[in-house]
């Protein structure tokens, strides 16, 4: 009769990382607009965890001590049972998966694996190298917030710039070039800030971001966002989530619901906005080919 044994272990945080690095996981949920502020209060915390908090770099280390003592005791294990069989599998990935396509049962193999765990890393300050300038938007991240401020009149040139630099991808998505930020110049960037508050960001001296709101003219208590972008090689660096939660937050005592609109096919930007909170509103949006996305606030009634 074979016998068979069973050994679990985890698998994260991984020992790849640092110390200092171990909480990052951690650190990017206490960062991220969608967690509750009341559950960012280590006061709500377990005890445990607090402790931890307090000093969260001698929690790393002692965490690895843990793991690494583990990992050693169940390698002793297995050679102890001489296996003439190892099968290792990780846990099912669920997150990986649509919620309507959980299959029962999956398994995902391959002959081997191609890893380089340092090439990110690498890749990062081979381009801090290339562009320097690109640190500055980097440290400001890193420190928890950007350098968001009120565009002036001398923007305009480099705002209406940058918009078409972000609005091309709309358009090829959306089979158009009828949108307004491709086809304003510098005049009606500026005149547009007399109608909206709007924001910008540089980065080395050059505009890399923006985002302008207004209180609606149509409905009463709607904070209407737009102009959202960030310039295409700053893409994916969480700028563009810390001007929308700018925006947001700008809004004015009495704001029942936020708003933003979109292309219908603009497919990154509908991802984006769902998991900030927004939901789409049934129909055509305000303008022909869009759609409106809103955001009831908190505790405020909501606006039909």
């Amino acid at each position: 009769m074979g016998e068979i044994l069973g050994i679990g272990v985890t698998h994260y945080p991984g020992l790849i990382q640092p110390d200092e690095a171990m909480a990052g996981l951690l650190n990017r949920t206490l960062n991220s607009e969608q967690v509750p502020d009341a559950l960012k209060d280590p006061v709500r915390w377990p005890e445990p965890m607090r402790k931890e908090w307090a000093d969260p770099l001698a929690a790393a280390r002692e965490h690895r001590r843990r793991l690494v003592t583990g990992f050693r005791e169940a390698r002793k294990t297995l050679d102890a049972f001489k296996p003439d069989l190892v099968l290792i599998w990780g846990d099912d990935q669920y997150e990986n998966f649509r919620e309507d396509v959980i299959p029962a049962f999956t398994v995902c193999a391959y002959p081997d694996l191609d890893f380089h765990p340092w090439r990110h890393a690498q890749r990062l300050a081979r381009t801090a190298e290339r562009r320097p300038d690109l640190r500055h938007v980097a440290a400001a991240l890193d420190a928890g917030g950007l350098d968001v401020r009120p565009a002036q009149p001398a923007d305009a040139e480099e705002l209406a710039v940058l918009q078409r630099a972000c609005w091309l991808s709309e358009a090829v998505a959306n089979s158009t070039l009828d949108i307004p930020a491709l086809s304003e110049d510098a005049d009606e960037v500026r005149r547009g800030f007399a109608q909206w508050q709007t924001w910008v960001v540089r980065s080395g001296g050059r505009l890399v971001g923006s985002v302008r709101a207004r209180a609606s003219t149509e409905t009463p208590g709607q904070w209407e966002i737009g102009r959202l972008m960030v310039a295409p090689d700053l893409q994916g660096r969480g700028i563009g989530r810390a001007l929308l939660a700018y925006a947001e937050a700008a809004a004015p005592a009495g704001t029942r619901r936020l708003w933003i609109n979109t292309g219908t096919r603009s497919a990154a930007n509908l991802r984006r906005y769902r998991r900030a909170g927004y939901r789409a509103r049934p129909g055509e949006g305000r303008f022909a080919g869009t759609v409106d996305l809103v955001k009831d606030v908190p505790g405020a009634d909501a606006i039909s």
